[in-house]
């Protein structure tokens, strides 16, 4: 994530269009990541996602993005999917070849949570806010038990730890790990509920 060994411009021009990818790896460094862990990727700066990462990537509403790597797995990418039918010109022009120290990029871009709700044993934190970008939430609910959410908008959810179910009224719905679901504007309290724990991952608009 960032470029912790920029490259020129001109230089990775070259690297992409020769396909060299020890040669673009070789202008990042790793960072160890491990499961919960949340970060913002801004526009401009180059990233990767490495082996054995598994993860829910949420985007502002926008398929401004470039893709270096012209095959994945045997697919190869087509031309016009590659940097937005613009050309190579204007694909390395989009990117920030500042350096960025991996510290940096844990104090700048790595999230923390912060304590929104709390509910006997279960609690809400939020991942994402403002401080970090105007364009939308994202918000941790850790079920112990039962939590009630009552949201000033509409919001997404994935079950991203355990089971349990999702109460509005008299209607329940089952949920377990990689459940996604949508709860409309205006649709009131909603109880989440669990004997075994569970993990949602609410995506909310901008306040």
């Amino acid at each position: 994530m960032g470029f912790q060994h920029p490259p020129k411009p001109e230089e990775f021009k070259r690297m992409i269009e020769a396909q060299d990818t020890a040669a673009i790896l070789a202008c990042f460094d790793k960072i160890p990541i491990k499961p919960g862990d949340v970060f913002m990727v801004p526009g401009g700066m180059p990233h990767a996602i490495g082996e054995g990462v598994f993860m829910i990537e949420i985007m502002e509403p926008t398929d401004f993005a470039v893709r270096i790597e012209f095959e994945r797995g045997g697919y190869v990418l087509p031309e016009a999917s590659r940097f937005m039918n613009r050309g190579v010109d204007f694909a390395i022009s989009m990117f920030n070849y500042d350096p960025a120290p991996i510290d940096l990029i844990k104090e700048k871009f790595f999230c923390y949570p912060k304590l929104v709700g709390k509910q006997n044993e279960s609690t809400e934190v939020a991942l994402v806010d403002k401080d970090k970008t105007p364009c939308f939430r994202v918000h941790r609910i850790e079920v112990k038990d039962r939590y009630v959410k009552k949201a000033d908008s509409f919001y997404t959810g994935i079950v991203s730890k355990g089971s349990g179910t999702l109460r509005i009224g008299n209607e329940t719905y089952p949920l377990k790990q990689y459940t996604k679901f949508f709860v409309p504007f205006q649709t009131g309290a909603v109880t989440f509920e669990s004997e075994t724990g569970m993990e949602i991952t609410a995506t909310f608009p901008p306040a």
